[in-house]
């Protein structure tokens, strides 16, 4: 069964949001986490997605869920695997690792323009450093990818459940 809005939308109650580009190294962070999550989360009240991470569809796809967490790569000049975990929004001065000109924090100061922002946004994020077209993922980033993936599932499992 699905969760349904009062205007009679389908909506999910949690959505996992993984950001990626799998060609652009350390980018493939978001992508990497969701791929490794226990299986077993998804439900009727979770949902699990990859996406590219540009602004408007991203606004798009979190529109009538309840809590939204966004797993994407970062660029705040801590060491390269360093795991952040961000509730609301991420700082100013952190930047997403985006290939987009309009990325995550961009589609967060839109949905809130648009009154289009989940109750609750989580977000997860991965410093990266290397983001070349054909990188490959650096070690650090994947290792941090499967603790980021083992907290998110602790964290998704802690939730209260709800019908579906």
């Amino acid at each position: 069964m699905t969760n349904v809005d009062q205007t009679g939308r389908d909506c999910d109650r949690t959505l996992i949001i993984g950001i990626g580009n799998e060609m652009g190294g350390d980018d493939a962070a978001g992508l990497l986490v969701v791929r490794l999550l226990d299986p077993s989360l998804v439900s009727s009240a979770v949902r699990i997605v990859e996406h590219t991470g540009e602004a408007m569809d991203l606004v798009e796809t979190w529109r009538d869920v309840d809590r939204v967490f966004v797993v994407d790569a970062v660029a705040t000049g801590a060491p390269a695997g360093t795991l952040s975990r961000w509730e609301d929004i991420a700082p100013p001065e952190v930047r997403t690792a985006s290939s987009h000109a309009l990325g995550l924090g961009e589609a967060i100061r839109l949905g809130r323009a648009l009154g289009a922002i989940p109750g609750s946004l989580v977000i997860y994020g991965i410093e990266g450093t290397r983001y070349g077209p054909g990188d490959p993922v650096s070690a650090e980033v994947r290792d941090a990818s499967a603790v980021a993936a083992r907290q998110l599932t602790a964290e998704i499992a802690a939730l209260p459940k709800t019908g579906g």
